[in-house]
């Protein structure tokens, strides 16, 4: 959560500092906003809307950055991954999640649907999304 009353500039650089140090992969950020009846919304240190917001986007873009890292250790490894029951609309190809919980997406046959199979990472793209090759 960023911009929580009382967040000072260097509360916020400390919390940047200590994920970047931290060994995560994904990162849940959300903006503090205050909520009638709740007592947040009467601290003092309220942090203007704008800095909330810039200081997600900054969250986010070291979330980014460390889930790249982490996706890009597993470029050529093979993994264990589960396949769901529905393809990836944009591409058509079967999707799953690693056992460490890397979205991959693979090129097969729907009987590989809701089975764990044996997967070789082959690459990551700009946005992320990883591809892998159905290995034995």
């Amino acid at each position: 959560m960023a911009g929580f009353p009382g967040e000072t500039e260097q509360a916020f650089e400390n919390t940047c500092e200590l994920i970047e140090e931290l060994p995560v992969s994904y990162l849940h950020v959300f903006p503090f906003s205050p909520r009638k009846g709740t007592p947040a919304a009467t601290y003092s240190g309220q942090v203007n809307h704008d800095t909330t917001r810039e200081r997600c986007r900054k969250i986010r873009e070291i979330g980014k950055a460390k889930r790249e890292a982490f996706y890009k250790k597993a470029k050529g490894k093979k993994v264990n991954v589960l396949i769901e029951t529905k393809r990836d609309s944009a591409t058509g190809l079967l999707k799953g999640f690693s056992s460490n919980y890397i979205p991959v997406l693979v090129s097969g046959e729907d009987h590989f649907m809701n089975q764990i199979v044996s997967v070789k990472i082959d690459y990551i793209q700009d946005d992320l999304k990883v591809f892998g090759l159905v290995s034995d």
